[in-house]
């Protein structure tokens, strides 16, 4: 390992333990393995931090009703209307190359940038359940009531090359509800306010072992068994097992002339994972063995901002709608190269095209 990378490592190690908890915790178990192993676990932990997010708001999307701030409220007073959207999320998820297979010392950081076409295909609903008050003629809805549900599958197997792994739970579902501020008439827009809950079952980006790993000497330390049972070689970088967990707030605005409509909004998410994550390393005096370590039962937690402009057509009960978004980056984990391809500090574009049907 160079002088420069030997004092990047400690100064990592060192820092990491000043750092919050909530923002560095997956980082912080890397302290226990020394400068050799440091930068390899510090580039899987930074890939776990960076890919939650990115996910996070691919399920998601932007605005949880496409092409619309507007609630629908009751229709002759005892009656919901009704609003079903299909959409296609689409965006990339930048993450450090761990998913790669090259055989660079562990003393090395991961500092390339692995970009994975990342699809979701989503359906949402949104239930009128109070119709608001109208305070003027064209002035309605002030305070009414949608309940929001939705449901998004990113498809693994078909995405990503071999990035993320088969199996797992690819699929979210979120409930909530939209606060009308002021329903959209001829004269004014549609204003309104939404929070929602989203949870995302399981997801694995990379793996470290294709084979049988057996216990190794120390906590947490594996054998990589290969075909013939000696010691494999076989195996990415790195590894992240993770969920997704968040809630997802939104205000919007929208208004629509001769059929053609655009809606502007900004959103707040706070996502939560419970990850496990593994690297591969090498064991001083064992030349050409290989040796995997796995941190368990570790938290992620993130916020990020984002803003949405939709612009949709409507004919009669029906909608065509496109989404454009970006939500900001994240933080580079301390010791994590600053002169890196890969920037955890980039924010993220994202997108939807979708149809709306209003009943």
């Amino acid at each position: 390992m160079t002088t420069r990378s030997a004092t990047m490592v400690a100064a990592a190690l060192a820092a990491l333990a000043a750092v919050p908890a909530a923002a560095q915790e997956p980082a912080a178990a890397c302290a226990a393995y020394g400068a050799t192993l440091a930068p390899r676990c510090i580039s899987v932990a930074q890939a776990a931090g960076a890919v939650q997010p990115q996910l996070g708001i691919l399920y998601a999307g932007g605005n949880p009703t496409l092409g619309t701030a507007s609630t629908g409220g009751i229709r002759l007073g005892i009656i919901p209307r009704v609003s079903l959207s299909g959409r296609l999320n689409l965006g990339f998820v930048d993450v450090p190359a761990i998913t790669s297979e090259d055989r660079d010392s562990p003393g090395t950081y991961a500092t390339e940038k692995v970009r994975i076409f990342s699809p979701a295909l989503g359906v949402n609903a949104s239930i009128g359940l109070l119709p608001g008050a109208g305070i003027a003629p064209t002035l309605g809805g002030v305070g009414s009531v949608d309940l929001l549900v939705s449901a998004a599958w990113m498809p693994t197997d078909l995405i990503g090359g071999d990035a993320f792994k088969s199996g797992g739970a690819p699929v979210a579902v979120g409930a909530g509800v939209r606060v009308g501020l002021l329903r959209e008439s001829f004269l004014t827009p549609g204003l309104s306010v939404s929070l929602m809950h989203r949870r995302q079952g399981g997801m694995q980006l990379g793996n470290v072992c294709e084979e049988e790993e057996l216990e190794g000497d120390a906590p947490g330390e594996t054998v990589c068994l290969g075909a013939g049972g000696g010691t494999g070689t076989g195996g990415d970088q790195g590894e992240v097992q993770f969920n997704v967990k968040g809630w997802s707030a939104r205000g919007a605005i929208s208004k629509r002339l001769l059929g053609f409509g655009i809606t502007a909004g900004l959103g707040w998410d706070r996502f939560e994972s419970d990850v496990d994550f593994a690297f591969r390393g090498e064991v001083a005096g064992a030349a050409g063995s290989s040796r995997v370590y796995r941190v368990l039962d570790r938290t992620v937690e993130s916020s990020r901002t984002s803003a949405f402009l939709d612009f949709s057509y409507t004919l009669l009960i029906g909608s065509v709608v496109g989404e454009v978004g970006w939500m900001q980056g994240g933080e580079r984990l301390e010791g994590y190269p600053t002169d890196a391809d890969f920037d955890p500090e980039k924010g993220t574009v994202f997108g939807s095209i979708g149809a709306r049907l209003s009943l």
